[in-house]
């Protein structure tokens, strides 16, 4: 896989953009930080899409992502802690384990051969 190759929005409740990612060499997908500096009265929720930049022979996954983030106030350490949960479109728990799949058939390709005929005598 080339880096950069794939790009992914994280988009907000409304539909916003809040953020763009690119896959690495290996196929992570890391997007820059959100900050947070009080704790969330509410839980934030946000949506993670693959971008279809049309390269040829490339399925693009359709897949929706729904990451919610609660950030509370931890009272005991004194630290604000982000928790964050992802669903799938049927809104199966997969926190620990989500991927975006896509395939690749290439074009397929033309040979002309071409050749000469002789006929001595």
């Amino acid at each position: 896989m080339i880096p950069g190759e794939f790009e992914f929005h994280l988009l907000n409740a409304s539909d916003a953009l809040v953020r763009k990612a690119y896959n690495d060499a290996n196929g992570n997908i890391v997007f820059d930080p959100l900050t947070f500096d009080r704790p969330t009265t509410q839980d934030l929720e946000f949506t993670i899409v693959e971008v279809n930049s049309g390269a040829v022979g490339v399925t693009y996954s359709d897949a929706v992502y729904t990451v919610t983030v609660a950030v509370v106030d931890n009272t005991v350490t004194g630290e604000l802690e982000p928790v964050v949960t992802v669903k799938d479109a049927s809104g199966t728990d997969v926190t620990d384990s989500w991927t975006y799949e896509n395939s690749y058939k290439g074009l397929p390709a033309h040979v002309t051969v071409h050749a000469s005929k002789v006929l001595n005598g």
